[in-house]
């Protein structure tokens, strides 16, 4: 085993002690060597001692400036330091040369958005994801798509916000107002939108017409978006309304009307966005007693074993959730579309699967004082809140303080302790820092 081998392996074990004196010994007979100046700089930064560790790894650098591990290594010290714009100058050089290095994408991509440097953050994370698809890099892209500072004019992104969003890559309700921006190159939406503001809340004049509805349905983005989580902007919600309110009026008037697929879509997404919402939506009085009576008219076909028509069954989910209708489990049995399945997914299976999960739940103790048991029945008819789709799937977890810093990469956070299950922190206040936090 060659003297480098050895301080390797005291280093890889632990002992940093003995390392260094490995390291500092070969360096005393070749003080040009490479892997000794790299590595006995790390010793130093694990011991805390930033300068040192900053100018042995500058050494190592300057012999062999191409090394990815020692440009990522370097860039950490730098950003230690607070020398955020030379950090990101090396992870970059390790980047340029190995765009998938995740160990320097990532905090290159951090610092690159801290900054607003949102469309070279955007084009790095596609470079590492274009070369491997794992975990790690769509969150990379997922966490530049969340970014504010993405607007349409930067690129072409439909298609990655729509697989972002789908699979997902980062939590959907962060990438919602991204997507709802480039919602607005469709034009028909883009006016419709408006529109279904102005008109509210007398929805009868915002009743879109079927080259409206197949507009608003070719965008496979819009679907997705509703499916996703609760829609938070208010212009949007009052539009979703309207698309809910043409739904219940075609399944009034031409129940057994065709519709094509995308438009089957659309309804099917706006009756699974009423169900995450929890039926929020505004409605009138004559409007909740047409919808109760397509319920009792969806009850009575149930009970007598005749086919459901989608149009009737789309509209009544938009409503009421389907569970609690009588014998909902019988819709589970017709043949129906393929988002017509997913929504009796959510609004049936899943339910009956929750009730037989909640029976076999063990109790510490037993229930049955009045107040308790109505809170109880009140968080399992509406529990909240309501988990869509987890982001990144097959993530690994992040404590709290790691979480944070990415979130605020030039924001220096500091464990104040640890209580077993999170951890307490608090923002060290930084002159001339706008992003750190006050004490």
């Amino acid at each position: 085993m060659t003297a480098i081998d050895q301080a390797l392996a005291a280093h890889q074990s632990g002992k940093l002690d003995e390392a260094e004196s490995l390291y500092r010994r070969i360096l005393a007979a070749d003080a040009r060597n490479f892997d000794a100046l790299h590595m006995l700089g790390m010793v130093h930064f694990q011991h805390g001692q930033i300068e040192q560790a900053e100018q042995l790894v500058r050494t190592a650098l300057s012999i062999r400036p191409s090394i990815v591990q020692c440009l990522q290594n370097y860039g950490n010290i730098l950003y230690c330091l607070g020398r955020y714009k030379d950090a990101a100058e090396s992870f970059r050089c390790a980047v340029i040369q190995r765009p998938d290095f995740f160990p320097a994408l990532r905090p290159l991509v951090e610092l690159l958005l801290a900054e607003g440097s949102v469309a070279e953050a955007l084009d790095h994370a596609r470079r590492g994801l274009a070369i491997i698809e794992t975990w790690e890099t769509k969150s990379l892209v997922g966490l530049c798509l969340c970014s504010p500072l993405v607007e349409p004019g930067m690129s072409d992104l439909r298609a990655l916000l729509l697989r972002a969003l789908s699979e997902p890559w980062a939590d959907p309700q962060d990438l919602a107002a991204t997507c709802i921006r480039f919602l607005g190159l469709n034009e028909t939406i883009r006016k419709a939108v408006p529109r279904a503001a102005k008109a509210w809340p007398n929805l009868t004049e915002c009743l879109f017409t079927q080259q409206d509805l197949a507009q608003f349905a070719e965008d496979r983005l819009l679907p997705a978006l509703l499916e996703c989580g609760p829609l938070r902007a208010v212009g949007w919600e009052r539009f979703a309304t309207a698309l809910r309110f043409n739904l219940l009026t075609t399944a009034r008037t031409a129940p057994n009307s065709a519709v094509t697929e995308p438009v089957l879509n659309l309804y099917c997404a706006i009756a699974r966005q009423c169900f995450i919402n929890d039926y929020v939506f505004a409605q009138s009085d004559a409007e909740i007693a047409a919808a109760r009576a397509l319920r009792d008219k969806l009850g009575a076909m149930l009970a007598s074993g005749h086919a459901v028509p989608p149009l009737l069954l789309m509209a009544v989910a938009a409503y009421f959730p389907l569970h609690t209708l009588p014998a909902a489990e019988a819709l589970l049995n017709q043949r129906w579309p393929h988002a017509v399945t997913a929504l009796l997914a959510q609004q049936v299976r899943e339910p009956m699967e929750e009730r037989l999960a909640r029976s076999s739940m063990p109790t510490l103790t037993t229930i049955d004082e009045a107040v308790s048991l109505q809170v109880r029945g009140q968080y399992e008819e509406n529990p909240y809140p309501k988990w869509c789709r987890l982001a990144t799937p097959g993530s690994r977890p992040e404590v709290l303080d790691k979480l944070i810093a990415s979130k605020f990469p030039k924001s220096p956070f500091v464990a104040l302790g640890r209580t077993g299950r999170v951890d307490v922190l608090v923002a060290v206040a930084v002159p001339d820092n706008p992003l750190s936090g006050a004490r």
